[in-house]
């Protein structure tokens, strides 16, 4: 009996929901297309996460919001079929997309602020979703950071 109840102890502990991923950053960030008649900037970066898990996890997409200076810039969703490796970081490849409207605004709107301010607080929070034991669930990231431009 002993074991039965060691067993379904052990069983319940694996079967835990998994630690949050964290947002550590975005690498290689690249215009790819400045489209007129769209009336936006396309950007392409790599998202990097951190597993904290002891397992890996299988993604299935991704979906969060960029702001800078707390104003809303974009909505990044992407679907996947990748796999995170467990205790490790992990590169998401995302597009993102801006209206040119939030880019220049009123005689310049944001791009003029960035230019007087030198710096800006970049904002991205989201969830991430990962499949575990055949249910998809998804896991919550925020980050924060201050931009100092040169």
């Amino acid at each position: 009996m002993k074991n039965v109840i060691f067993l379904f102890v052990l069983l319940l502990s694996a079967c835990s929901m998994p630690q949050e991923v964290s947002f550590k950053n975005l690498e290689n960030i690249k215009l790819s297309a400045v489209s007129f008649q769209e009336k936006n900037v396309s950007l392409k970066a790599d998202a990097i996460f951190h597993n904290p898990n002891s397992v890996k996890l299988k993604v299935k997409g991704i979906r969060a919001k960029a702001y800078i200076d707390g104003e809303e810039m974009s909505t990044i969703r992407e679907q996947l079929e990748t796999e995170m490796p467990a205790k490790s970081d992990f590169s998401l490849p995302v597009s993102i997309e801006i209206p040119t409207k939030k880019i220049l605004g009123n005689l310049g709107g944001l791009l003029k602020q960035l230019t007087n301010k030198k710096q800006a607080t970049i904002k991205m929070e989201g969830a991430i979703n990962v499949e575990v034991l055949g249910q998809e669930i998804a896991v919550p990231f925020e980050y924060e950071e201050l931009y100092e431009m040169d």
